[in-house]
């Protein structure tokens, strides 16, 4: 396992902190789950200038000339 994914595993666990009782993840409602996966997906990343990866890609896209354009 890369060392992202034990970063990832770190923000994951601000959700689920480690205890004596384990998550099982099948009795965590999805809509929980899914605001997780928001906030962290959506998260501004360092490396990104501050961005996040949604901001990051419309800027891509709108500051370059594809040849689909004409």
């Amino acid at each position: 396992m890369g060392s992202g994914a034990f970063f990832t595993n770190g923000l994951i666990r601000q959700y689920f902190p480690k205890g004596k009782k384990t998550v099982d993840f099948r009795e965590v409602p999805i809509k929980k789950l899914r605001q997780i996966e928001e906030r962290l997906n959506n998260r501004p990343r360092k490396a990104l200038k501050y961005l996040t990866s949604l901001e990051c890609f419309y800027e891509l896209i709108n500051n370059r000339k594809f040849a689909l354009e004409g």
